[in-house]
């Protein structure tokens, strides 16, 4: 067996055992992270978490935390709860050691890997790098790009063969790397390439992918950086593009930046850009099928109602459901003695269910008022690029009630992603 062949095996070994087992939590309430009954339909057992504020879970070494007000707590305070845990001793840590090993064993590592980016550093470096970051994310550049992002979902329903059409893969997914490579500055001949890098990182997110889906995306991460380091050093000098990429160099050259973090970043930004986006799209038209006289309702007046149905979509079936962040030191929280080191898991998609902040919370509207929701995050990690996010998403739907008058699921048990961070779809066709 090849080396490449072990390691694969040894990577789906890993995941199973750290996550298959039965947690113990407080008040005897057993919950299967990876279960196929939570994983399919997550909502009844964050229910039943919600007799205490906090849940004490020994397969994570830590808590889980479901209500809204404990969540905005956890992820506003990032001095208490850090967002690197690789810091810290447990999973995350050997998770990450092992990966680092495995490329450089297989020549796979780029040092701009071990790079500061935004997910997991905190001030001052998170500022320095959010700050330069945010100045390609304007208002103003936004609205020049939506015509670009129209263009590119034409294009993407014009691909509909016969009367079936596949969301994901059609366009929830090429749509979000063609339009962050368009931001980027990468030549419209590469934006394919950098599609099929980007689905190799989707295929490995969260912690249940399928074996050989770790090297996959480890050796498409080699060779986005290695793109990045070659369109860089092949830029003319003096150079005056406004894409964001030439943002990050200029940064560089007031020494900022080195070029490592530039490669980091704009790797993290086409990853990040593209995983939240396509699940929400995605997650967006299968609630407004299963809803179909609110479909109805936003067919007839889509101006009106469709920022809402966004926002309401992002609270009901929130793409990323859990997050994670390490307690820094030990202190005392909701009553309960926290030690350094532990894990808090963050159920996002419990937290925008909550009863105390959203009346009716298991009841999907689009035309429900003061929607809260932080499906994008909250505090210094608030996703940048949530904006973009809105704005493909708004493009997406509205192409498609624009190009299929009507619409209807092939399958009403579709193909689930069995994965507790992120929820979304691996396949939605329509029968269009």
């Amino acid at each position: 067996m090849s080396v490449r062949s072990q390691l694969n095996e040894f990577a789906a070994w890993s995941v199973r055992k750290s996550f298959t087992a039965y947690d113990s939590v407080t008040g005897g309430v057993p919950v299967d992270l990876l279960g196929g009954d939570f994983l399919t339909n997550p909502y009844p057992y964050y229910d039943r978490l919600r007799a205490d504020k906090m849940r004490r879970s020994h397969v994570v070494n830590g808590w889980w935390l479901v209500d809204f007000e404990g969540v905005q707590h956890v992820l506003r305070n990032s001095d208490i709860y850090s967002a690197d845990p690789s810091q810290f001793d447990g999973f995350a840590k050997k998770r990450q050691q092992r990966a680092v090993k495995q490329a450089k064993l297989l020549n796979l590592h780029d040092e701009s890997s071990d790079s500061q980016n935004m997910l997991s550093s905190h001030p001052p470096d998170h500022s320095r790098l959010r700050r330069l970051v945010t100045r390609g994310f304007t208002t103003e550049l936004l609205t020049d790009l939506a015509p670009f992002v129209e263009a590119t979902a034409q294009r993407c329903v014009e691909r509909a063969d016969g009367n079936i059409f596949e969301v994901v893969g059609q366009l929830a997914e090429p749509l979000p790397a063609l339009v962050i490579a368009e931001m980027l500055g990468v030549p419209a001949e590469d934006q394919e390439q950098f599609r099929v890098w980007s689905a190799a990182q989707i295929a490995n997110s969260g912690f249940t992918a399928k074996p050989g889906a770790e090297l996959a995306a480890m050796q498409a991460s080699y060779d986005l950086a290695q793109y990045f380091r070659k369109l860089i050093n092949d830029r003319p000098a003096g150079n005056n593009n406004d894409d964001l990429l030439s943002r990050l160099l200029a940064a560089e050259r007031d020494d900022v930046l080195d070029e490592n973090e530039v490669i980091a970043t704009a790797v993290l930004i086409l990853i990040a850009g593209h995983e939240t986006t396509t699940r929400l799209i995605g997650n967006a038209l299968y609630v407004l099928l299963q809803h179909p006289e609110q479909l109805a309702d936003l067919r007839q007046a889509p101006d009106e109602l469709l920022d809402n149905t966004i926002e309401e979509c992002l609270r009901y079936e929130s793409p990323v459901q859990t997050t994670a962040r390490t307690v820094v030191s030990d202190h005392s929280f909701n009553g309960y003695d926290l030690k350094r080191g532990q894990t808090i898991l963050t159920f996002v998609g419990a937290a925008n269910r909550d009863p105390q902040v959203n009346a009716d919370p298991n009841q999907f509207d689009i035309h429900r008022e003061s929607i809260k929701q932080i499906s994008f995050g909250y505090g210094i990690h608030l996703c940048v690029g949530a904006a973009l996010a809105r704005l493909e998403t708004k493009i997406a739907l509205r192409t498609l009630l624009d190009r299929f008058p009507t619409m209807a699921l092939v399958n009403d048990n579709p193909d689930w992603s069995m994965d507790p961070i992120f929820r979304g779809h691996n396949s939605l066709p329509l029968r269009v």
